[in-house]
């Protein structure tokens, strides 16, 4: 069972349904109770001579931690019913949050549209991020959902919260066939299916636009631009979650795998048209996913399968193919947009911040983050290695050392491109910049210092990485070097 319990959660998860849909909604019930989250529900929850009227706008306006509005193809049959009436209830709330509180969670139990709610700020229904449950999506979908319901009540995902055995099952079988050398061909259509379904929802453009009146030049366009990375962040979860035990365990023969599997991610969205600040956020989701994995191999020094997600996935982009290293560079995802990845760092776990703060950043009279994206992504991934590294310190550790062999292998990649006439980014400079401000020699310059005496024994070259070259490492860890000695002498 889970840590968690009905009886010490406070408020509830209200369902909203149609008739049709009612043994559909009881096998969500179960699940959504046995992770610990308590269910409202009019068949459950009404007695004999109750009004039920008011018994209902009570249950979804004082006590509801989360509207969950399930849609199908009965849905779209109905002309009238009184889901309706529980929606405009439900309407009436999210306009009385602040923008991005999350609350209304749309389920579809069939590919249905949700009706066309105006919400108010330029949303409506349809513009919310939904959870398909439905198909093969079923498993992934009731992970999902379980997870944003207890990141409502700010109680994330940890290795002490045990989901249902239906939502961690694609997880459970990963583990399993990774180390039968007979189940190769389960194991790439596990990942396959999971990665299809994150590609499609990227390629959503309801979900995922590059054009909207949102993106204005104010606070709320930086809530905005908030709202979509923490949208893409959770699209593109089921395929961390798998990532994470896969580039831990996995052996050579999946090497290919991961790398297909961070290819076609990067490659979902390729609209190249639209608001520059959109189009540059599509990029997260690949940048999450090889922190993620990329983490996960390093903390075993499988240094196969940190090559297979870091150094062999490539982009195509306008100016021809890049390498993802170089695509997903934190600069770029964030170009222009410091305030935005302020903010996101800001919110991890949960956190609102205040318009007022939000719009004393814009101002510069908040200070910002050295390394705002670096930080964001060690904080929201931080959950997911809590079974690998359950010390906090091993943790930001293996997540420093991840970010200097990331900023080699971008070096690297610069150096590469500049040979060929390719003008890319150069090295990551991330958050070991400044928790590392006083050691001497510093993190960097210990690695040189180790691939100069180790030679040709150092283990990355030994598995593919900078062309199983010491010269090259060598080189890349120069620039490496040079790079980040500026930026601790401007800051410190």
């Amino acid at each position: 069972m889970s840590d968690l319990s009905p009886e010490t959660l406070p408020g509830h998860a209200f369902i909203s349904y149609v008739r049709e849909d009612k043994d559909r909604v009881d096998r969500l019930q179960d699940i959504l109770e046995s992770a610990g989250i308590r269910v409202w529900r009019d068949i459950d929850d009404l007695w004999p001579g109750q009004d039920w009227k008011i018994e209902i706008r009570n249950a979804i306006t004082s006590g509801s931690l989360a509207f969950i509005a399930c849609f199908s193809e009965h849905t779209q049959a109905r002309q009238t019913s009184y889901q309706n009436e529980e929606l405009l209830l439900a309407v009436d709330q999210v306009r009385l949050r602040p923008p991005g509180a999350a609350w209304l969670i749309p389920v579809r139990f069939a590919d249905c549209a949700p009706p066309e709610f105006d919400l108010g700020a330029g949303r409506t229904l349809g513009s919310l991020q939904r959870v398909d449950l439905f198909g093969s999506s079923w498993e992934r979908g009731t992970a999902r959902l379980v997870a944003a319901v207890l990141k409502i009540l700010g109680t994330p995902i940890s290795a002490h919260t045990v989901l249902p055995a239906g939502a961690v099952s694609a997880v459970a079988r990963l583990k399993e066939t990774l180390l039968d050398n007979g189940r190769q061909i389960e194991t790439e259509q596990l990942i396959a299916d999971a990665s299809n379904s994150v590609r499609k929802q990227l390629q959503d453009e309801a979900i995922f636009p590059v054009e909207s009146p949102r993106l204005t030049n104010d606070v709320n366009g930086i809530k905005y631009l908030v709202d979509q990375a923490q949208a893409y962040a959770a699209a593109v979860e089921p395929v961390v979650q798998l990532l994470v035990p896969g580039c831990t365990w996995g052996r050579a023969e999946h090497e290919v795998i991961w790398t297909r599997t961070l290819r076609e991610v990067a490659n979902a969205d390729k609209r190249t048209s639209g608001k520059t600040a959109l189009i540059n956020l599509s990029r997260l989701p690949a940048l999450i996913l090889m922190y993620a994995a990329g983490i996960a191999a390093l903390h075993r020094e499988n240094f196969g399968s940190f090559r297979a997600v870091t150094s062999d996935p490539v982009c195509r982009a306008i100016d021809g193919v890049r390498p993802l290293v170089d695509w997903v560079h934190p600069w770029l995802v964030f170009e222009n947009n410091e305030t935005t990845a302020n903010v996101l760092a800001m919110q991890v776990g949960g956190k609102v911040m205040p318009d007022s703060d939000i719009e004393k950043l814009l101002k510069g009279r908040i200070p910002k983050r050295h390394t705002p994206v670096s930080d964001y992504l060690h904080d929201c991934l931080r959950d997911h290695f809590s079974d690998l590294m359950v010390d906090d310190a091993e943790y930001t550790d293996t997540f420093d050392q991840f970010e200097i062999l990331i900023g080699l292998v971008a070096a690297d990649a610069y150096i590469q491109g500049k040979a060929a006439g390719q003008r890319l980014h150069g090295p990551y400079l991330g958050a070991f910049t400044w928790r590392d401000r006083y050691s001497n020699p510093s993190m960097e310059q210990k690695l040189r210092t180790l691939i100069e005496t180790q030679g040709q024994d150092w283990p990355p070259l030994q598995f593919g990485l900078f062309g199983g070259s010491s010269k090259r490492a060598s080189e890349a860890a120069e620039l490496l070097v040079s790079s980040a000695e500026p930026v601790r002498q401007r800051r410190w």
